[in-house]
């Protein structure tokens, strides 16, 4: 699609680690709306400015603590994280031109470039979205 705009309620992408949103451009009313990804992954290829700050915020406003539970705010969340016992998994963004080169040239089957951002319901420091996490992603995202 090319664009998706969301003022209010709830829309959700059916569950399937096999399903990708790809979207032109993403608007989320953090007022009112919410984007479930559940436990798939979103696509969104732009042109211009990077929406990177945008959707990294729409997943902060969803990361909502209500009483333990994380996941319960508006924006762009994952119910499968929500639901998750162990608080292990969540939604994981990057942009992917990084460092002069492509992350990925697809991504979840899709074809993607250097103008997408890629975000997957994955485990808590997957750093690359690769759907694990290795050695070097548990010294990339410690904080000792």
């Amino acid at each position: 699609m090319a664009s998706l705009t969301l003022t209010d309620g709830t829309a959700t992408l059916a569950e399937g680690t096999d399903k990708v949103l790809v979207l032109g451009a993403l608007s989320i009313n953090l007022d009112a709306a919410t984007l479930d990804l559940q436990n798939n992954g979103l696509i969104v290829n732009y042109s211009g400015t990077s929406p990177l700050a945008t959707l990294t915020g729409y997943i902060a406003s969803a990361y909502t603590t209500v009483g333990a539970t994380h996941w319960q705010g508006t924006g762009l969340t994952s119910s499968w994280a929500a639901y998750d016992p162990a608080g292990a998994t969540g939604l994981g963004i990057i942009e992917n031109h990084q460092g002069g080169s492509n992350a990925y040239s697809t991504f979840l089957g899709e074809s993607v470039g250097s103008s997408s951002i890629l975000i997957r319901y994955t485990h808590d420091g997957d750093a690359n979205l690769d759907g694990k996490v290795d050695g070097g992603e548990i010294a990339l995202t410690s904080t000792e």
